[in-house]
């Protein structure tokens, strides 16, 4: 029975189940054995904890055959290099991979990034950024507060998700 519960519960609301419960409970008339189950139930749900996919936000840099040099702000969930050889394919100069940061809200942060260096971007007007060297250095420590202002935003105001 309990089998049966647990995948209801990944179908249904969570609300949703508990009152199919208790209509489940009063129609058998066996309710304070079920009664027990929903509780274990409940207090099993309670322990279980959600997985968090964790990603990168990365800066890497290029020299165009012009002698400019760019800087792109990316996520991913993979392994970075792969990422970088993706990016290779069809660009005659070689990126390297300055800084990564990782983070549960690493596509959230990254958008935070975009803003803060926005009037740096390049005229592709794209994740490419002409940025300045303080930039580059700081760049770690400004990926850390925006991670630590939207972990606090998730956790203390409902309505930012």
């Amino acid at each position: 029975m309990l089998i049966v519960l647990i995948i209801l519960f990944f179908f249904l609301d969570f609300s949703v189940l508990f009152i199919n419960i208790t209509l489940f409970l009063k129609v058998t008339q066996r309710y304070y054995i079920f009664f027990d189950l929903s509780s274990l139930f409940l207090t099993f749900l309670n322990k279980i904890s959600i997985i968090k996919i964790m990603g990168y936000v990365y800066l890497l840099f290029c020299v165009n055959k012009d002698g400019s040099e760019g800087y792109k702000i990316g996520v991913t969930k993979r392994n970075i290099t792969k990422r970088i050889s993706e990016l290779q394919t069809g660009n005659e100069s070689k990126i390297n991979l300055l800084k990564q940061y990782e983070s549960e809200n690493f596509k959230k942060v990254e958008k935070m990034m975009h803003l803060k260096y926005s009037s740096y971007k390049t005229e592709a007007n794209n994740e490419w950024f002409s940025l300045e060297a303080e930039h580059v250095l700081s760049f770690l420590e400004d990926c850390k507060k925006a991670d630590e202002t939207i972990s606090f935003l998730l956790k203390n105001n409902p309505f930012y998700k």
